[in-house]
């Protein structure tokens, strides 16, 4: 009921609420690739370089899945407040075969096209090479 209260109360303090597991999760990610860089670098510079080169296909990932789950919980949250279980079971999985597909769609699109994908941006040598074998584990 607190939390009810805070969204309804100010904008502002509803904005900061609601955007605190979006920034936690945020930090999570940047420590992640802090600790990935970190841990890679003993590998040298062009494993380290590859590391660099895969974060843009690392962050599409996350855009696409944030933007996904963000809707998702809009619709999901908007039909349980209306008090229709059923409607939110429905939008629910929906919500999973909608994942499923958009996984399917990324391996299917990107996985193959990796080789290009760098050559796009520039990278060329053992440092794409590691940037491909790195980005398939992705």
């Amino acid at each position: 009921m607190k939390n009810i209260e805070i969204l309804l109360d100010d904008p502002k303090k509803a904005v900061i609420e609601v955007s605190k597991p979006i920034i936690v999760a945020t930090f999570i990610e940047s420590i992640y690739s802090l600790v990935d860089s970190i841990w890679v670098s003993g590998l040298g510079a062009d494993a380290l370089a590859a590391v660099g080169a895969s974060f843009p296909i690392l962050i599409s990932i996350y855009a696409v899945s944030w933007g996904l789950s963000i809707g998702i919980s809009s619709g999901i949250a908007r039909r349980v407040g209306a008090k229709n279980k059923d409607e939110a079971d429905k939008v629910a999985n929906h919500a999973i075969i909608l994942a499923l597909i958009a996984g399917i769609l990324y391996i299917l699109s990107v996985y193959p096209n990796l080789d290009t994908l760098f050559s796009l941006m520039g990278i060329y040598g053992l440092c794409k090479y590691f940037a491909i074998e790195y980005s398939k584990i992705l």
